[in-house]
């Protein structure tokens, strides 16, 4: 009787086992990827991405300072700055303001005119200093300059806010008008969707911007976001001692 005849045993293929690894390595980078991409995405809309400048300086006053040595110079009426910006805390005589009031006109003059108040402490001021006498505000080109300095206090906001988690509201004091204190005041939540995107489609980038630089969409979303944030402001000093900042809206 014949020997039966062994059956020969599968042989694995080296080819086979080079595609799979192949693979593998696909998959794996595949993965990485997306992986990266969903990184980058997180972090763009935490900051990173968000403009080509950030802020430098070693707390919240120098990261605002910062911030308005650089935005200043650009803002410009034929050809000069139309203001030199300080930031500070919010101070009145060099001492520091205990908060802020918004006022009403009284109903039959019965009750106090303060509708609302907030505390400053975690507010950012900047002081905006004007061309003319007593740092005002030049009435020459006044048409120009204004709609300029509202632009100006709208982008040191958005960059406060975004680049100083511990900033809540910024308050900016406009140059006066003859007997008239002019301020924008603007709270981290009146910009809470302009800050989940990057500055630049809210406020385009310009090395050097005059009104004329603006396009008519830029000027209306200027005015919009900062038309019902526009205050008449001034200091009071109660008899306990202490100190308020006053605003009282340009719209009633």
């Amino acid at each position: 009787m014949a020997d039966a005849v062994e059956q020969p045993k599968p042989q694995r293929s080296a080819y086979g086992s080079r595609f799979m690894l192949a693979n593998l390595v696909v998959v794996a980078g595949f993965l990485g990827v997306l992986g990266l991409f969903a990184y980058l995405v997180s972090t763009g809309s935490a900051g990173k991405g968000w403009s080509s400048y950030k802020p430098t300086g070693g707390d919240v006053y120098d990261k605002a300072q910062n911030t308005a040595d650089h935005l200043a110079p650009a803002y410009k009426y034929n050809g000069q700055p139309i203001a030199v910006v300080q930031a500070q805390p919010l101070l009145y005589q060099d001492a520091a303001v205990d908060g802020i009031g918004f006022t009403r006109q009284p109903f039959r003059k019965i009750g106090s005119s303060i509708k609302q108040f907030e505390p400053a402490n975690a507010t950012i001021a900047y002081v905006m200093c004007g061309t003319a006498d007593k740092c005002g505000l030049s009435q020459i080109g006044s048409q120009e300059t204004v709609p300029l300095l509202r632009r100006e206090a709208l982008e040191l906001a958005m960059y406060t806010f975004k680049y100083s988690k511990d900033v809540d509201s910024v308050v900016a004091l406009l140059p006066p008008e003859g007997q008239t204190n002019g301020a924008i005041y603007l709270k981290r939540k009146n910009l809470a969707d302009e800050l989940s995107k990057p500055l630049g489609e809210t406020l385009p980038p310009h090395q050097a911007l005059s009104y004329g630089g603006m396009s008519e969409v830029e000027r209306a979303r200027v005015m919009r976001l900062t038309a019902d944030h526009l205050y008449n402001s001034r200091f009071v000093q109660g008899p306990n001692g202490r100190t308020l900042l006053v605003l009282r809206s340009v719209n009633g």
